[in-house]
């Protein structure tokens, strides 16, 4: 879709701009909403719940708790001349007092989630309507730990709220989507026993090293009432993708190679589940969502990163790096090598795209860009609407 064009978002028609946006690898891109916004949101909830529990009313949505009781004393009114009234009195009574305690505060909060997502719609650029608040308070929430920097706002914005729109009214939850690289002593594969460079025990990786902003996003989203899921993908064939078919695969036992494997992903499972408590989890390991499909580098838009990428893959052979221990490759294997990590990437790119259509994509990689640019390659070689993104943290705080 390019250019202005009407469009349909949760009932309401709005004129969106969809002009291509050209990322800038290096530029940091601004969070329109910041975390201060919802710091009434959540404590408005928090103390109607508090509420509710001094009542015995735990595990009741505040607003369904106040129209019961309404709606209790309201017919009540109207049959007052009932025969049951006068056993249901103490019921009604207590029914009124939950309406005073409860009341003001539900009515504060439906007041400040219309004030945020009239002000996420202006930023985003569209018209407010009540049909799409749950869709732009989303939206805000993902960009709220967006880290860009203040100067321009993420171009994804638009595509971040019309994935949630769709998502949310075809499976009434958020697909968020992160990668994790798995965790490997690649010096082993310079022994006797070359399997054991795949670790069994997950400490720190990618997805674990800096949570606090998944878990800011998941409370915001909890004091939302938006229901969300966090997809995270191992990628554990990496090595079988771009490094083995150039170096040769140390004569690794395909078969062992898969147990540890294993048994890595279900350390990692119960690291995850402890880092982030309280997040509906998805993990899956590529090996399990793969499919043979491969893209024809030719078909790319660019390939002038490749040779930056070779650049950028020497580090990883030196000391400290993630490959450190392994023979430093020359030239030509680096940019092959390089060709085939960009095929691996836009493989994964088309993959989940299909996958999860409407997921949002959290960047943990580095250089953060550049690892957007080439997930999208193909999707975008192909004419594909792309994977959003969200840029939560600090690119110096990757381990990879």
């Amino acid at each position: 879709m390019a250019g202005n064009e009407r469009e349909v978002f949760g009932g309401c028609s709005e004129t969106v701009s969809r002009q291509p946006v050209e990322l800038e690898t290096g530029v940091r891109l601004p969070s329109p909403t910041h975390m201060k916004d919802f710091e009434q949101i959540i404590y408005l909830e928090s103390e109607a719940k508090r509420r509710l529990n001094q009542k015995g009313l735990s595990g009741i949505k505040p607003p369904l708790a106040l129209n019961q009781a309404e709606n209790l004393v309201e017919n009540w009114k109207i049959s007052w001349d009932n025969l049951e009234v006068k056993p249901r009195a103490l019921e009604v009574n207590r029914a009124r007092r939950l309406i005073n305690s409860l009341k003001p505060i539900v009515t504060d909060l439906e007041v400040a989630k219309t004030e945020l997502a009239t002000k996420v719609a202006s930023e985003i650029g569209i018209e407010y309507c009540e049909a799409n608040q749950a869709a732009l308070l989303g939206a805000g929430a993902i960009l709220s730990i967006d880290k860009f920097s203040p100067t321009t706002p993420n171009p994804d914005k638009t595509i971040i709220f019309t994935s949630i729109s769709n998502t949310l009214r075809e499976s009434g939850q958020m697909e968020l989507l992160m990668f994790s690289c798995p965790e490997i002593k690649a010096f082993w594969l310079n022994t006797d026993e070359p399997d054991s460079f795949i670790n069994t025990e997950a400490k720190v990786n990618t997805a674990t090293v800096d949570p606090k902003p998944i878990n800011q996003l998941s409370r915001i989203l909890g004091a939302l009432d938006i229901s969300s899921r966090l997809n995270i993908v191992v990628g554990e064939l990496d090595e079988e993708s771009y490094i083995f078919p150039v170096l040769g695969n140390f004569g690794v036992d395909v078969q062992r190679l898969t147990e540890r494997r294993s048994e890595y992903l279900q350390s990692f499972k119960s690291l995850i589940a402890k880092t982030y408590p309280g997040t509906n989890l998805q993990i899956l390991s590529w090996s399990e969502i793969a499919n043979s499909g491969l893209i024809v580098l030719d078909k790319l838009p660019s390939l002038s990163f490749i040779v930056d990428e070779s650049r950028r893959m020497k580090d990883f052979f030196k000391p400290g790096g993630y490959y450190d221990g392994l023979p430093e490759p020359n030239p030509q294997q680096l940019i092959q090598m390089a060709r085939l990590k960009m095929q691996t990437y836009t493989r994964q790119g088309n993959t989940l795209k299909k996958l999860f259509p409407n997921a949002i994509g959290i960047q943990n990689e580095s250089p953060a860009l550049l690892r957007t640019l080439m997930i999208n390659a193909g999707l975008k070689a192909e004419a594909q609407e792309t994977i959003p993104y969200i840029y939560p943290f600090n690119e110096r705080r990757n381990i990879y």
